[in-house]
C-alpha cells in the first residue's frame, strides 16, 4: 500500500490530484475568509458598510417564500439604482411604519423616477398581497445575487461566536504555528548544511595539509638519499 501511495504521489496523476486539491482548498479558504470579513464589517458598522460592495443577511420571515425560506442566507451586491430591474430582489432599510429600521428583502414590481431624477422602487413580498411603503434609492443596500443551502450552513457556523472562533481564529493560529515551524525547520536545515560545509572544508584542509606534509617528507627523503 505504501509503495502504491508513493508511486501515485510521484506520478503525473498524483501531482494533478494534489494540485486540484490545493486549488479547491485555497478557493474554500478564500470564500470562508471573505464571508467572515463581510460579517465582521457588517457587525462593526451595524450594516452600514459591506465588504467590496457585498453584504450578507439572514432571511427572518416567509414573505419571499418559496424563493427564500426562513433562515436562508442571502448575499446582496451594491448596485447602481439605474441597473436595478423589475423582478430583482433588493435588500433595503425600511423607514416608515412597521418597516422602520428593519432590513427588508422584497421583489421590485415597479420603478419610477422623481422630479430630481432619483429612483423610486415599488416592492412587495412574493407571499404577501400588500405592497411595501415606497422605497427610495438611498434606502437600498443592494440586489440579491446569491442564496444556497451550503452558504446558509457555512454562514450559520461563522455567525455564531464559537463558529467564528473555530473557523477564523483557530485556523489562523494553526497556520501561524505551521509557518513558524517551517521557518524553524529551514533554519535548522540551514545550520546543519553550514556545519557540514564547515566540516567538509576542515576535512579538505586537513587532507590538503597532510598531502603537503607527505609531499615535503618525500622531497626531504629524496634530497637525503641524493
Amino acid at each position: 500500500m505504501r509503495k502504491i501511495r508513493r508511486l501515485l504521489r510521484n506520478s503525473v496523476i498524483g501531482k494533478v490530484i494534489k494540485f486540484i486539491w490545493k486549488t479547491i482548498k485555497l478557493i474554500v479558504e478564500i470564500i470562508v475568509l471573505a464571508l467572515a470579513i463581510t460579517i465582521i464589517v457588517q457587525r462593526v458598522t451595524n450594516n452600514k458598510s459591506g465588504f467590496l460592495g457585498y453584504r450578507i443577511f439572514n432571511v427572518a420571515t416567509g414573505s419571499m417564500e418559496p424563493q427564500y425560506n426562513i433562515g436562508d442566507i442571502i448575499i446582496s451586491k451594491q448596485t447602481p439604482p439605474s441597473k436595478i430591474k423589475v423582478g430583482d430582489s433588493i435588500v433595503y432599510l425600511g423607514k416608515v411604519g412597521d418597516y422602520k429600521n428593519k432590513i427588508i428583502t422584497h421583489a421590485v414590481i415597479q420603478i419610477e423616477q422623481d422630479e430630481d431624477g432619483k429612483y423610486i422602487f415599488h416592492t412587495k413580498g412574493i407571499a404577501t398581497e400588500l405592497e411595501d411603503p415606497i422605497v427610495h434609492e438611498d434606502q437600498v443596500y443592494g440586489v440579491v445575487v446569491e442564496s444556497n443551502k451550503v452558504l446558509t450552513f457555512v454562514c450559520g457556523i461563522i455567525a455564531s461566536p464559537y463558529g467564528l472562533y473555530f473557523i477564523i481564529i483557530v485556523p489562523i493560529l494553526i497556520y501561524a504555528f505551521s509557518q513558524f515551524m517551517k521557518i524553524q525547520e529551514k533554519s535548522v536545515k540551514y545550520e546543519k548544511e553550514e556545519e557540514n560545509k564547515k566540516a567538509n572544508n576542515e576535512l579538505e584542509s586537513h587532507e590538503q595539509s597532510k598531502t603537503n606534509e607527505d609531499s615535503n617528507e618525500d622531497e626531504e627523503n629524496i634530497n637525503n638519499n641524493t
